[in-house]
């Protein structure tokens, strides 16, 4: 099924290049604080980088932070927000094939690393 013939409707995975099989399944993603949840609840806050030290960073350092994002294919630790229960959390994506590895809170990150 082609989405953009059967229809003329353009599925919303089918244009974000998400690849899908069929034009009704959902993207779940798993909320740690509210299970398994569809993927339009949340909204993506960019990949987890670890900001340099605010009085001690040079001008190349703040503008590498700043405007500067990896990628390259590879397993990627990001920001998402879920929207109803106002919960940052983060999930770890491998962002060629779109797999999510797992979810936590930040606060967990320190204690399963």
């Amino acid at each position: 099924m082609d989405p953009l013939i059967d229809g003329g409707i353009i599925d919303d995975n089918y244009a974000r290049g998400i690849p899908t099989t069929d034009s009704t399944q959902v993207k779940i993603l798993t909320c740690p604080v509210n299970g398994p949840r569809p993927i339009q609840e949340f909204h993506f806050g960019g990949e987890v980088r670890d900001m340099p030290a605010p009085h001690d960073a040079s001008d190349d350092q703040w503008a590498e932070y700043v405007f500067n994002r990896h990628g390259e294919p590879a397993v990627r630790r990001e920001w998402w927000y879920h929207t109803p229960s106002g919960t940052w959390l983060i999930a770890e994506r491998n962002n060629c094939t779109d797999e999510v590895l797992r979810t936590y809170l930040f606060d967990a990150e320190a204690e399963h690393g």
